[in-house]
């Protein structure tokens, strides 16, 4: 007898012994006859591995099969922890690849609504992410928990918002979903949609009751985000519905403060005209780092300007001193700068001149007594001396944590002769001691740096020569007889 016409009992007993899904499906191909008797041992085959033919047939929308898994007795509720944990659920995977027959028919045969992948998302994120809307209605109706979160905290609404589809918002809204759910952040729904410049979103989410100044894990709020996107509609709505504009984040921030460091000069035209203040400052602590344990100072607080000035926004900076901006105003958190020191950090000539224009004093201090000349003879940067100079700053002003230091000592000690001649010219004093008893041409020796070596002792002879001059012509002839007496030495 031939193999085709064996009978059905002994086809499917030795079918029982083929070890491996291949070779089973390779037997099921033999013919019609025995693939109609085979195949349900192939679909059971596949149950006892997990079920990964399940999950292959959802995702393709392969309905017979699902049909066939189901009626073979798969397991439709594979989840977090079964045969196949980096698998989705087969409800997941025909919801993502949008088989609305496969998602009706594994509903219908009792499937976990709810099941979840390996990251805690459901059928019904997957839905809201790809703005399925008849399959998110299907699920709801099906009883999918609108209140669930993933790993990140953020429930199925998030997800909608996230990618901007309004209408799976407004279904999962309309049926009960929280529209002030945060995530792991802290970040509502309506931090979400503001943050990817959602309007239409927005307005929806309002309607539906959102708070309008919740803030995230940095104290920020939707209107801060806005300011901070450059988005006018966004912050124009928000206002009109009752944003704070001078709301603080959590690190002294302010709306204004923001879009000023980002640079948004329409935006910050903008807050003027809704009010802001120039000069807001914040009196909350900078939560976001004492959360991990920074040591910061409480009152730690800047000003918009100061923002400005860091990232060379000239621009900004200019309105903001147009509409009263304290030129001098200081920061606690950043060793008590004013814009002018911050700005240094940039090397913007452009900002630089317009706050001294401004009146910015050009002797200011941080909290270790260092001028901006000082910074600028620390880290040579000659043509910002120069312009420092012009405006008459103090040439031998001295630090309070160095050791009393003046810049001709540090452009000395660090090798810039450029800059130590530019000192020179503008009467620097080469014979001022610092804490440690040590003056510039010591630290020159210590580098050495011949040229700087020659540079400070031709200064000093030409200083004494001059002073000689001034007493007298004996003074003259004891001084050459003083240098003579060295040169022959």
């Amino acid at each position: 007898m031939s193999l085709p016409n064996l009978p059905d009992e002994l086809l499917l007993s030795l079918t029982g012994n083929l070890e491996s899904q291949r070779d089973i499906y390779a037997f099921s191909r033999t013919n019609r006859r025995i693939h109609g008797i085979v195949n349900t041992c192939l679909y059971r085959h596949n149950i006892r591995l997990g079920s990964p033919g399940l999950c292959w047939a959802a995702r393709h929308g392969r309905e017979i099969a699902v049909r066939m898994f189901l009626e073979e007795g798969a397991g439709i509720h594979i989840n977090v922890g079964s045969l196949l944990p980096l698998h989705p659920p087969p409800l997941s995977l025909a919801v993502e690849y949008g088989h609305f027959a496969v998602v009706k028919l594994l509903l219908e045969n009792g499937v976990d609504v709810d099941s979840k992948n390996d990251r805690y998302e459901t059928a019904l994120y997957k839905a809201a992410v790809l703005d399925h809307d008849s399959m998110v209605k299907l699920l709801v109706e099906k009883g999918a928990d609108l209140g669930l979160k993933d790993s990140h905290g953020r429930t199925a609404l998030h997800w909608a918002v996230w990618n901007g589809n309004l209408a799976s918002a407004m279904l999962l809204l309309e049926n009960g979903a929280d529209v002030n759910s945060t995530n792991r952040d802290s970040e509502t729904v309506l931090s979400t949609a503001v943050q990817h410049n959602y309007h239409a979103v927005v307005k929806v989410l309002i309607e539906k009751g959102a708070d309008i100044d919740p803030k995230n894990r940095f104290g920020r709020t939707p209107l801060s985000l806005a300011a901070r996107n450059g988005n006018e509609a966004i912050v124009n709505f928000l206002h009109e519905k009752g944003a704070d504009v001078d709301s603080n984040d959590y690190c002294g921030q302010t709306p204004l403060s923001l879009a000023a460091e980002r640079g948004h000069e329409a935006m910050v035209k903008l807050l003027f005209n809704k009010g802001a203040a120039v000069d807001s400052r914040s009196d909350e602590p900078c939560g976001c780092f004492l959360e991990i344990g920074a040591d910061v100072d409480p009152d730690a607080t800047r000003s918009p300007l100061s923002w400005a000035a860091e990232r060379g926004r000239v621009a900004v900076m200019k309105i903001l001193l147009e509409n009263g901006a304290n030129v001098d105003s200081t920061m606690s958190m950043d060793d008590n700068r004013t814009p002018l020191l911050v700005a240094l950090s940039t090397g913007n000539n452009d900002a630089i001149k317009l706050l001294l224009n401004n009146g910015a004093n050009v002797d200011s201090k941080d909290i270790i007594g260092q001028t901006a000349l000082s910074w600028a003879a620390k880290n040579n940067e000659e043509d910002i001396m120069k312009l420092l100079l012009e405006m008459g700053a103090e040439v031998d002003s001295t630090d309070n944590r160095s050791g009393r230091r003046t810049p001709l000592s540090w452009a000395a000690g660090r090798g810039y002769a450029p800059a130590v001649k530019l000192l020179l010219e503008h009467g620097a004093k080469v014979d001022l001691k610092d804490n440690y008893g040590r003056t510039p041409l010591s630290y020159a020796k210590e580098f050495r740096d011949k040229h700087i070596i020659k540079l400070i002792t031709d200064y000093q002879r030409r200083s004494e020569l001059s002073r000689a001059a001034e007493s007298g012509r004996e003074a003259v002839v004891g001084l050459v007889n003083r240098i003579t007496a060295t040169v022959l030495r």
